[in-house]
């Protein structure tokens, strides 16, 4: 073993790895047996805003919990993770058609501070082994509050005017899904998909990770 390897071991032994579900020492930061409660399906269901939208899953139990690390946590392991899991759940072909994949824009700020999108990098891996690819159509153009605990009315008003076309791509004629991790209210993806058709997008959709 080399001096890295060994280095490794060493601090693999003091600081080991402690799953996020349930805070058992594992090798990876979900266990085996709470990756096992965390299944990914394609569920679809029906939003006023939307042509159509798919969640993979609920969001509860130790998924819940690895998302939140992934989303507020500097340590960008917990997105690499997820990044994997998600993209071994599902082959080849990817099960929707569209003509543009396009995330929810990041907060500036936050992406200053954590130097990576958790959206793009969990669908982005899953997507790109299929050949496809995330392309931003959108900007975000004004800071907004947390939105954590405001009721959908404050957050409509919240969000309002947050987007703005400006990405790498006209969305014109095409049908479109944006992305995101979570849907809870729904009005950050029906502001986004707002922005989208008055950019002449013929078809809006959406697709989470979870549905909260």
């Amino acid at each position: 073993m080399d001096v890295k390897g060994s280095l490794h071991s060493v601090f693999s032994l003091l600081f080991p790895t402690i799953c996020v579900g349930c805070r058992a020492v594992s090798s990876e930061v979900l266990c085996p047996t709470c990756q096992k409660k965390s299944v990914f399906c394609l569920k679809q269901e029906s939003i006023s805003f939307l042509s159509g939208y798919w969640s993979f899953s609920a969001y509860e139990g130790p998924l819940r919990t690895l998302i939140k690390q992934a989303k507020f946590s500097p340590n960008r392991a917990y997105a690499n993770f997820l990044a994997d899991f998600f993209s071994a759940s599902f082959g080849e072909p990817f099960p929707i058609v569209a003509d543009v994949w396009t995330p929810v824009p990041p907060d500036p700020s936050r992406f200053r501070q954590r130097k990576f999108d958790l959206v793009g990098t969990v669908f982005g891996k899953c997507l790109k082994k299929n050949s496809l690819e995330i392309i931003p159509t959108m900007v975000k153009r004004k800071i907004t509050p947390s939105m954590y605990q405001m009721t959908l009315r404050d957050r409509q008003t919240a969000i309002h005017g947050a987007f703005e076309l400006g990405g790498m791509c006209s969305v014109e004629h095409k049908k479109v899904v944006i992305l995101d991790d979570i849907l809870t209210t729904g009005a950050t993806m029906a502001e986004a998909a707002r922005v989208l058709r008055k950019g002449g997008a013929s078809e809006v959709c959406g697709l989470t990770l979870c549905r909260a």
